[in-house]
């Protein structure tokens, strides 16, 4: 099985995400959303990896962590 990676790039109101398969996405920053998108990525057994932002990724990162998403918070 190959692993997928999903690059994110954390600003205030919104994630850009690029997944390999379906491309580029702009997911509004909402617990919902991220919740639904670290569901969806745990689910595909997808590495999520994204930049530290000085606390706007701190949602992201709950919602990956409790749906037991893989990922790394990069500088």
């Amino acid at each position: 099985m190959t692993q997928i990676f999903v690059g994110v790039d954390v600003s205030k109101d919104w994630i850009d995400v690029f997944h390999p398969a379906s491309g580029e996405a702009r997911i509004e920053a909402s617990d919902r959303k991220f919740k639904r998108f670290a569901r969806e990525m745990a689910k595909e057994g997808a590495f999520v990896v994204f930049e530290a932002t000085g606390g706007y990724d701190s949602p992201l990162r709950t919602e990956l962590e409790a749906a037991g998403a893989l990922f790394a918070r990069v500088n």
